[in-house]
């Protein structure tokens, strides 16, 4: 583009210094000559307003893409934090569990404790959940 760009203005100065000669030697005191100046300028205005657009929707891909990582990342906290929450839940209802087993026949008073903190435990399981 920049090739296309530099051919256009040798062109144009071409023609201008062909199409119009001076009286005086002076083309800068020409009718034309703000012409020629615009006609310079525009592939330039031109170029910069593509490239303007060009990074316009290169930050609109950019922004997008970062939402989904964004959203990506918040979905896997919200799983860790749920992996790690429900996994110390059900071990210590495991172990509550084999502890209330072993003292159901010896001592069921503490077997009757044990259980209902897994109780206790299976009904707060869910706030904890949410809460995450």
């Amino acid at each position: 583009m920049l090739v296309q760009q530099v051919l256009l203005v040798i062109t144009h100065i071409i023609v201008y210094l062909i199409a119009v000669p001076s009286a005086d030697g002076s083309y800068f005191t020409t009718v034309l000559f703000p012409v020629l100046l615009i006609q310079l300028l525009i592939p330039y205005v031109s170029r910069s307003v593509i490239r303007a657009k060009e990074l316009r929707e290169e930050l609109e891909d950019t922004k997008s893409q970062l939402d989904v990582y964004v959203q990506e990342e918040e979905r896997n906290r919200i799983a860790r934090e749920l992996h790690d929450t429900l996994g110390h839940t059900l071990t210590m209802m495991k172990v509550k569990s084999e502890l209330a087993l072993h003292y159901i026949d010896r001592e069921p008073a503490r077997a009757k404790i044990e259980m209902n903190d897994v109780l206790q435990t299976t009904r707060l399981l869910p706030n904890k959940c949410v809460r995450s």
